[in-house]
């Protein structure tokens, strides 16, 4: 089983770009980038306190277990 990511998902539906959600959390650029472009990416604590405040979105989601055969496949993409 493995963790991965989909917050660029959540991004990409409310037209959210990677600069936009370090100005909007005041999160690292380099951060609010791992966090768009790699999935295996798991935010701690603080980074998902920033992410809550700037735009109320729930862990859920955006990071879930799936399995090891999944995530091969998501990160083939």
């Amino acid at each position: 089983m493995a963790t991965i990511n989909t917050i660029n998902q959540l991004m990409d539906i409310h037209s959210i770009t990677a600069y936009r959600l370090s100005k909007d959390t005041g999160l690292h650029m380099d951060t609010a980038y791992s966090l768009y472009k790699d999935r295996g990416y798991i935010p701690r604590e603080k980074v998902i306190d920033a992410i809550w405040k700037a735009y109320k979105w729930q862990p859920g989601m955006y990071i879930m277990c799936v399995s090891d055969k999944i995530a091969e496949q998501i990160s083939a993409d």
